[in-house]
């Protein structure tokens, strides 16, 4: 009989007549998780099949149809509805420790029991960014497989830190602290809230292969006096508390989307942590349901916490490493649906556009700002820079007009969560040039409160190209709050060495465009001239830790979004390299 070989175990199993790989496994006691119970209605028994493929059977109409939905490679296989005529050798993508603990329903504790009492605790929410479109991409039992490894990683987060999970609604989650130990509560809410992102970024590490999709949280913490008791019957039961403060703490976790936040806390709360919080900027807002502004704070992490969260920013929105961004113009004739669309399927986390030119421009003065702020919420997708026009010699009523156009839309990129707004040199004339540098720094005084940066980029054939023009603008805007937005490309183009410029620049350096060319032409990653892992490598080690944005400005309209696809993995892998210790 046919034999199936299973990596990374190594163990063999021998099938019998008209038996599915699933079937063998289970029968010979080897974990393989099937969530819809063999249907074929799932993708989390699916094998990659190494050796053997010519032995296995055709797909069933039921495996056709996912295996399209899921673009399956030809040798990705639902175990469920394969059977083999010959030997194969099988690699089990999905099952690990936790999927078995998942399965198997590990870690639930008895239900502590309260009758009903006051007591001030802290108060933990949390919910997945973007939930709507990831459940929508996704066969129902692999939207369940994947909440459920979810929820069973923030529920041991939750415990681990001495907190109580009360709730699961759809993607959201709600705990308590200070029940069992009130001295520590807001401190463990905290603390656990940052470990929280730090679970997520080891579950993206199993979803983004799985599914070509991430989570993304968003979490918020509030102190306050409630009532505390043990409801239900029977086996439905749940620990719950009643009480304003809980409406509250949920208003400040909603508050991230408008802030461009990932993790707020109450005044309440960080009053309890006694300074022992890093503390990012001070939000303050109307929450829905309650009178007047109030007060909120962004977490950056804990004073004795050893990892911050990897999304949380210190300015809008930074990483915290190099993180990939796709730009628009890789894509110029697509709508912001489509190109939306295209970059979450490629798996970018964030984007970046224009206020002009492209198909997904975000102009403040001509789009649905609430219309526009919900398509790109509802994407999953953050927006990590914004350029708006470049500065001109031109008369001054135009100036007036142009720098006013200019602060609104630096205003509406802070609007929607963005920390970074970028402008291009567009100077051809000593004029120009003069008008871009008064430009930089009317901008710059302009940004002064408002949590975002300001870059100015290089670009070939204008006044600003090569080191001394850029030089020339950083010297004399000599302001925080302006940056160099280095463009690799441009610079190639130029034929301008770029490591002096990074060298004599790392202080201001605030935003990295990439892309691969021969010559002036752009080409797809890897099959150009430019050395992005050498380039790269010495950006990382100034310690530059902002987003390195994709441009594939390639004149091929037909192709550009597998081009689009293809540049992820691609510059993923040098930057998984940079960071790997060595």
């Amino acid at each position: 009989m046919p034999h199936i070989k299973y990596l990374p175990d190594g163990c063999e199993v021998e099938t019998a007549a008209d038996e599915s790989i699933l079937e063998a496994s289970l029968r010979a006691g080897i974990p393989h998780a099937n969530a819809c119970a063999a249907k074929a209605r799932c993708s989390t028994c699916r094998v990659v099949v190494v050796d053997g493929a010519e032995h296995c059977s055709e797909r069933t109409e039921a495996e056709a149809a996912l295996a399209t939905r899921l673009h399956f490679a030809d040798n990705i296989r639902l175990a469920c509805q394969t059977r083999i005529a010959g030997d194969v050798t099988v690699r089990r993508p999905v099952l690990d420790d936790v999927d078995i603990a998942v399965t198997s329903q590990l870690g639930k504790d008895a239900l502590p029991d309260h009758v009903g009492e006051e007591m001030r605790i802290a108060i933990l929410f949390a919910d997945i960014s973007g939930y709507t479109s990831f459940v929508e991409s996704l066969p129902p039992y692999d939207v369940v497989h994947a909440l459920n490894r979810y929820f069973y990683l923030m529920h041991g987060v939750v415990e681990e830190n001495g907190g109580h999970v009360s709730d699961y609604v759809g993607d959201g989650l709600l705990a308590f602290f200070g029940i069992d130990d009130a001295s520590s509560a807001t401190t463990n809410a905290v603390t656990a809230g940052l470990s929280m992102f730090d679970a997520v970024e080891r579950l993206n590490a199993y979803l983004d292969p799985m599914y070509g999709r991430t989570f993304r949280i968003r979490v918020g913490v509030h102190y306050g006096e409630v009532v505390v008791g043990t409801i239900g019957i029977g086996d439905i039961r749940k620990l719950a508390a009643f009480g304003d403060a809980v409406n509250f703490a949920s208003r400040v976790e909603t508050a991230n989307k408008a802030a461009g936040t990932d993790f707020l806390i109450s005044d309440a709360a960080r009053e309890q942590l006694d300074g022992r919080a890093e503390i990012g900027r001070a939000v303050v807002t109307k929450l829905r349901g309650k009178t007047g502004e109030h007060v909120l704070h962004e977490v950056l992490g804990m004073s004795d916490a050893n990892t911050p969260p990897q999304q949380t920013t210190n300015d809008g929105q930074r990483p915290t490493r190099m993180e990939l961004s796709c730009s628009s113009c890789c894509v110029p004739k697509l709508s912001l649906d489509e190109a939306l669309a295209l970059f979450a399927d490629a798996g970018y986390a964030y984007f970046e556009t224009f206020t002009t030119w492209t198909g997904a421009k975000l102009d403040a003065h001509d789009i649905d700002k609430a219309d526009a702020k919900r398509r790109i919420d509802d994407s999953g997708l953050r927006l990590s820079s914004l350029n708006v026009e470049n500065f001109r010699a031109e008369a001054e009523a135009d100036y007036a007009a142009r720098i006013d156009r200019q602060r609104r839309n630096v205003e509406w990129g802070v609007e929607l969560g963005c920390g970074q707004v970028n402008f291009k040199g567009g100077a051809r004339t000593e004029e120009d040039m003069r008008a871009l540098i008064r430009g930089a720094a009317d901008l710059a005084r302009f940004c002064e409160d408002l949590p975002v940066a300001l870059a100015v980029g290089n670009h070939y054939g204008n006044r600003v190209q090569d080191l001394s023009d850029i030089s020339r603008v950083l010297g004399e805007v000599d302001h925080p709050k302006l940056g160099l937005l280095l463009d690799i490309g441009h610079f190639h183009s130029a034929g301008v060495p770029i490591p002096p410029i990074i060298d004599a620049h790392a202080k201001r350096l605030t935003l990295v465009h990439t892309k691969d060319q021969v010559g002036t032409r752009s080409v797809p990653f890897g099959e150009g001239e430019i050395e992005n892992a050498d380039l790269l490598r010495r950006v990382s080690a100034t310690g530059y830790d902002g987003f390195l944005v994709v441009e594939v400005e390639v004149e091929d309209e037909a192709n550009s979004p597998r081009y689009v696809r293809e540049a992820r993995p691609y510059l993923q892998a040098i930057l998984d390299a940079i960071d790997a210790p060595t």
